[in-house]
């Protein structure tokens, strides 16, 4: 399955993309860029993925709800690079009707299962 995963700063997406790696899917990442992304671009280099920086900070500053259009950013995206499903580093199962698959690997675990999971794939960098 070919997958776009919305890369942040945090340890989340980037154990998404490892576990998703580790079962044999195609990862792609985007990153909407609305503050400096140094971070992200180190992070995607570590995880050895191609990352996409969209610059839509002024959108997401007037939307009512910056997750929601951020999703639906990204599954345009998707649809126009051929990904199957949108992946996120989401602990939990938010609704969002973007019209669009997400997979959400890491729902049901905290944030010490996710930390211990970065650490043993190598991708820990410090705190999360």
């Amino acid at each position: 399955m070919k997958l776009l995963c919305l890369l942040s700063n945090d340890i989340n997406s980037p154990v998404a993309v490892h576990l998703m790696l580790k079962k044999g899917h195609e990862v792609r990442c985007i990153h909407f860029k609305v503050s400096k992304s140094r971070m992200v671009k180190d992070l995607a280099k570590t995880l050895g993925r191609k990352l996409s920086i969209k610059r839509y900070a002024s959108t997401l500053r007037k939307a009512t709800n910056s997750k929601q259009a951020i999703l639906v950013l990204a599954a345009k995206y998707a649809n126009k690079i051929g990904a199957d499903a949108l992946l996120t580093g989401d602990t939990n199962c938010v609704v969002a009707n973007v019209g669009f698959p997400i997979v959400r690997p890491l729902i049901g675990l905290n944030k010490s299962e996710i930390v211990e999971l970065a650490k043993k794939a190598g991708i820990y960098k410090g705190d999360a």
